[in-house]
Parts: C-alpha cells; structure tokens; sequence
C-alpha cells in the first residue's frame, strides 16, 4: 500500500511540474508576442537563448549567436510596418 501511495503521490507531482513547465512555457511565448506586436524586437529576443550557441534557422538562412539572431531580426524588421501581428497557436 505505501510504494502504491508513493507511485500515485509521483505521477500527481509529475502531472503538476509538467502542468507548470508548460504553463512557463506559454507565457514566455505571450510575452514573445505581445513585444513583437509592440514593435520591441529586444523584448521579443529575451525569449530566446541568450548564448553564443542559439543556432537560427529561416528558410535555407542559418544564424549562430544570440547577438547575430538579434542583429538579423533587427534588419530585417526594420520597421514596424515589416514586423506584422504576431500570434502562436
């Protein structure tokens, strides 16, 4: 009865730690979009890996480094009219 306690008291904790994760998860992405949408590229960026090791992928164009990633987004998106609405789904 106790390891059967123990088994059912892991997966609730499990169930709840992955509920959290993915909770983080979104708003990080809310707070991606709500900063594109307000044309804060540098907002945007903080959800991103801050390391020179963030490896960028945009069609066949690939980025290594958060600064370069930042640098790219920057121009390419050099005005607010360019950066559109961004949603996640």
């Amino acid at each position: 009865l106790i390891s059967f306690t123990a088994v059912i008291s892991a997966s609730a904790q499990s169930d709840a730690r992955k509920s959290k994760i993915a909770d983080e998860i979104r708003k990080d992405m809310d707070d991606q979009a709500a900063a594109w949408n307000r044309g804060d590229i540098d907002g945007f960026m903080d959800g991103y890996w801050r390391s020179a090791k963030l490896t960028f992928f945009s069609g066949a164009d690939v980025t290594r480094g958060w600064q370069p990633t930042l640098d790219r987004y920057k121009k390419s998106y050099d005005s607010r009219a360019k950066m559109g609405t961004l949603t996640f789904s």
